[in-house]
Protein backbone atom coordinates (compact mmCIF):
# COMPACT_ATOMS: atom_id res chain seq x y z
CA UNK A 1 0.00 0.00 0.00
CA UNK A 2 2.57 2.40 1.02
CA UNK A 3 5.49 2.32 -1.68
CA UNK A 4 7.11 4.64 -4.09
CA UNK A 5 5.68 4.94 -7.54
CA UNK A 6 7.32 2.74 -9.76
CA UNK A 7 7.68 5.84 -12.23
CA UNK A 8 10.28 7.44 -9.82
CA UNK A 9 12.34 4.14 -9.70
CA UNK A 10 15.32 6.63 -11.35
CA UNK A 11 15.31 8.93 -8.31
CA UNK A 12 15.65 5.80 -5.82
CA UNK A 13 19.20 5.54 -7.35
CA UNK A 14 19.96 8.94 -6.15
CA UNK A 15 22.28 9.71 -2.77
CA UNK A 16 20.04 9.33 0.51
CA UNK A 17 20.50 12.90 1.51
CA UNK A 18 18.85 14.10 -2.25
CA UNK A 19 16.23 16.20 -1.78
CA UNK A 20 13.69 14.12 -3.87
CA UNK A 21 14.41 10.67 -2.60
CA UNK A 22 14.18 12.66 0.93
CA UNK A 23 10.99 13.37 0.14
CA UNK A 24 10.17 10.19 -1.66
CA UNK A 25 10.92 8.35 1.73
CA UNK A 26 9.10 11.07 4.07
CA UNK A 27 6.20 11.20 2.06
CA UNK A 28 5.98 7.07 2.33
CA UNK A 29 6.37 7.61 6.60
CA UNK A 30 3.49 10.31 6.01
CA UNK A 31 1.00 8.24 4.71
CA UNK A 32 1.78 5.14 6.57
CA UNK A 33 1.46 6.94 10.26
CA UNK A 34 -0.80 9.56 9.34
CA UNK A 35 -3.69 8.01 7.08
CA UNK A 36 -6.63 6.30 8.77
CA UNK A 37 -5.86 7.01 12.10
CA UNK A 38 -9.55 8.52 12.68
CA UNK A 39 -10.92 4.69 12.08
CA UNK A 40 -12.11 3.23 15.26
CA UNK A 41 -11.15 -0.26 14.58
CA UNK A 42 -13.11 -2.80 16.79
CA UNK A 43 -10.70 -3.42 19.64
CA UNK A 44 -9.10 -0.48 18.74
CA UNK A 45 -11.54 2.02 19.44
CA UNK A 46 -9.53 4.47 21.79
CA UNK A 47 -6.51 4.49 19.26
CA UNK A 48 -8.81 6.69 17.14
CA UNK A 49 -7.70 10.27 16.56
CA UNK A 50 -8.79 13.58 14.55
CA UNK A 51 -9.00 16.90 14.48
CA UNK A 52 -11.37 19.44 13.64
CA UNK A 53 -11.16 23.75 12.83
CA UNK A 54 -12.04 26.11 11.12
CA UNK A 55 -9.57 26.95 8.63
CA UNK A 56 -9.03 30.61 7.52
CA UNK A 57 -7.32 29.12 4.66
CA UNK A 58 -10.01 27.54 2.95
CA UNK A 59 -13.06 29.11 4.64
CA UNK A 60 -14.73 26.17 6.03
CA UNK A 61 -14.17 23.84 8.55
CA UNK A 62 -11.61 21.03 8.32
CA UNK A 63 -10.66 18.40 9.89
CA UNK A 64 -6.98 16.43 10.37
CA UNK A 65 -8.23 13.43 8.36
CA UNK A 66 -9.72 14.84 5.70
CA UNK A 67 -6.56 16.97 5.00
CA UNK A 68 -4.71 13.70 4.87
CA UNK A 69 -6.87 12.11 2.71
CA UNK A 70 -6.97 14.89 0.29
CA UNK A 71 -3.59 16.00 0.56
CA UNK A 72 -1.58 13.29 1.63
CA UNK A 73 -3.35 10.48 0.20
CA UNK A 74 -1.92 9.77 -3.34
CA UNK A 75 1.06 8.55 -5.37
CA UNK A 76 3.93 11.33 -5.04
CA UNK A 77 5.49 11.34 -9.06
CA UNK A 78 8.15 14.10 -9.20
CA UNK A 79 8.20 14.51 -12.66
CA UNK A 80 10.38 17.43 -12.56
CA UNK A 81 13.07 15.33 -11.26
CA UNK A 82 12.42 12.56 -13.71
CA UNK A 83 12.65 15.19 -16.87
CA UNK A 84 15.50 16.71 -15.74
CA UNK A 85 16.68 18.53 -19.39
CA UNK A 86 13.17 20.57 -19.40
CA UNK A 87 12.86 23.83 -17.54
CA UNK A 88 10.76 23.56 -14.55
CA UNK A 89 7.74 26.20 -13.06
CA UNK A 90 7.78 25.25 -9.15
CA UNK A 91 5.76 28.36 -8.00
CA UNK A 92 2.16 26.09 -8.49
CA UNK A 93 4.12 23.51 -6.36
CA UNK A 94 5.63 25.80 -4.47
CA UNK A 95 1.60 27.57 -3.43
CA UNK A 96 0.46 24.85 -2.99
CA UNK A 97 2.89 23.39 -0.45
CA UNK A 98 2.73 27.07 1.42
CA UNK A 99 -1.34 26.22 1.51
CA UNK A 100 -0.84 22.96 2.95
CA UNK A 101 1.73 24.49 5.78
CA UNK A 102 -0.46 26.91 6.22
CA UNK A 103 -3.26 24.33 7.14
CA UNK A 104 -1.51 22.70 9.09
CA UNK A 105 -0.31 25.36 11.36
CA UNK A 106 -4.20 25.97 11.68
CA UNK A 107 -4.73 22.48 12.56
CA UNK A 108 -1.55 22.00 15.35
CA UNK A 109 -3.17 25.58 16.75
CA UNK A 110 -6.46 24.04 17.19
CA UNK A 111 -4.48 20.46 18.23
CA UNK A 112 -2.96 22.90 21.28
CA UNK A 113 -6.25 24.51 22.54
CA UNK A 114 -8.03 21.37 22.71
CA UNK A 115 -4.72 19.03 24.45
CA UNK A 116 -5.08 17.31 21.46
CA UNK A 117 -1.86 15.26 21.73
CA UNK A 118 -2.83 12.36 19.30
CA UNK A 119 -2.81 14.48 16.28
CA UNK A 120 0.22 16.45 17.65
CA UNK A 121 2.29 14.02 17.62
CA UNK A 122 1.89 13.50 13.97
CA UNK A 123 2.04 17.22 12.83
CA UNK A 124 5.87 17.21 12.34
CA UNK A 125 5.81 13.89 10.68
CA UNK A 126 3.33 15.68 8.17
CA UNK A 127 5.43 18.98 8.40
CA UNK A 128 9.05 16.86 7.85
CA UNK A 129 7.79 15.72 4.21
CA UNK A 130 5.81 18.93 3.46
CA UNK A 131 8.85 20.94 3.95
CA UNK A 132 11.04 18.31 2.15
CA UNK A 133 8.87 18.45 -0.82
CA UNK A 134 9.58 22.25 -0.49
CA UNK A 135 13.19 21.80 -1.05
CA UNK A 136 13.32 19.34 -3.35
CA UNK A 137 11.23 21.85 -5.33
CA UNK A 138 13.34 24.70 -4.86
CA UNK A 139 16.17 22.93 -5.66
CA UNK A 140 14.99 21.41 -8.86
CA UNK A 141 14.16 25.24 -9.69
CA UNK A 142 17.15 26.63 -8.89
CA UNK A 143 18.73 23.99 -11.71
CA UNK A 144 16.64 25.85 -14.77
CA UNK A 145 19.15 28.51 -14.65
CA UNK A 146 22.13 25.76 -15.22
CA UNK A 147 19.32 24.54 -18.11
CA UNK A 148 19.07 27.53 -19.27
CA UNK A 149 22.81 28.18 -19.99
CA UNK A 150 22.88 25.13 -21.55
CA UNK A 151 20.74 26.13 -24.45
Amino acid sequence: MHRIHSDNRPIRAFPKDHPARATLIAHIKCRRQCIGREIAWPGHEAEAIDQEWYSVIDGRKSNFSGFAYSYLSFDLVLHEWLDQESPFDAHPTLAHISKLLGMLNECESACGKDENNGVLQLIPIVRRFLTLWDAATRHRESQNDTYAQNI
